[in-house]
């Protein structure tokens, strides 16, 4: 029985972003309306959601499953003032939202962790996405988005996860253009405003589930591995933050290293109080494994 996708559970999402005060409620109600506004202004048909399977993208997509509900249920209303009008019959309150197929597009990386592609796939099947997957093994973003244009070509505008604590995500506005020479696309960031925090806060109230590797402390730098193995660089040093066991209440903060560690820094994050926070900086040898290059916490 998915409960995080009934109409009571889209229902209290809602009424959580009307009613209440809170920065969270602020946060949901401004992502909600950047979504419903792209799904009016460009239309259904014409938005994908891009999907990885990552926290963030789990909050957009489960946002989204609650702006295609409650456009439903406005619809129905719409329809009920009208009788003469055929209209569509009551859907079973515990049915799967969206229940119409969706677009989303999955950017594979070029060593994905098998945990990453079920929860994917799962999603894909409860959320009834219409999932197009891009070459297996990765592709740089801009070839894979050439591939999707060619494969989905009446897609013009694609939801995007990105925060503004992100890799180039301070500069982006809601709506931001692809740059010229990419396919065209309008990237539609609903969550570039939220905090780390606000992630975790809204997928614990909400109960999403999200990917098991949060469970066990584990982070994955793919991008920056491929990029690293792309140029031949012999080593790539980033700092992380590890996600937190969301299960833990604990205040302290723990560190752990990876075997490709040497050195462990301060890390600039918004500290959370009730969620250990471990900071690793990877020294990643090029042709180091994922999963030797992941740090994994332990109580």
């Amino acid at each position: 029985m998915l409960t995080y996708l009934s109409s009571p559970m889209l229902e209290r999402v809602v009424r959580f972003s009307e009613e209440e005060d809170s920065a969270l409620a602020k946060a949901v109600k401004e992502a909600t309306t950047v979504i419903e506004e792209t799904l009016e202004m460009d239309g259904e048909e014409h938005t994908a959601i891009s999907f990885n399977g990552g926290k963030d993208c789990t909050v957009l997509l489960h946002l989204l499953a609650v702006c295609l509900w409650h456009r439903k249920q406005r619809r129905r209303r719409q329809d009920a003032a009208q009788p003469d009008k055929d209209r569509e019959p009551p859907s079973n309150e515990l049915s799967p939202a969206p229940t119409s197929h969706f677009r989303a597009l999955y950017v594979t990386c070029s060593a994905p962790f098998s945990e990453v592609d079920a929860f994917v796939d799962a999603c894909a099947y409860s959320y009834n996405l219409d999932l197009v997957c891009t070459t297996p093994g990765g592709l740089p973003m801009k070839e894979a988005l050439f591939q999707y244009k060619a494969k989905e070509p009446d897609v013009t505008s694609i939801l995007v996860g990105t925060r503004r604590d992100d890799p180039h995500g301070e500069s982006l506005s809601f709506r931001t253009p692809t740059d010229e020479g990419w396919p065209s696309y309008q990237r539609v960031h609903p969550i570039i405003n939220w905090t780390y925090q606000q992630i975790w806060e809204y997928l614990r109230m909400f109960q999403v589930p999200y990917c098991d590797l949060y469970n066990q402390g584990r982070v994955y730098p793919l991008d920056y591995l491929d990029d690293a193995r792309a140029k031949g660089a012999g080593f790539l040093q980033r700092q992380w933050i590890i996600c937190p066991r969301p299960s833990c209440y604990s205040t302290t903060s723990v560190i752990r290293s990876s075997p490709y560690q040497n050195e462990i820094h301060d890390s600039n994050y918004e500290p959370w109080s009730c969620l250990p926070i471990i900071a690793v900086t990877y020294h990643c040898a090029r042709n180091a494994s994922m999963a030797t290059a992941m740090a994994t916490a332990s109580e």
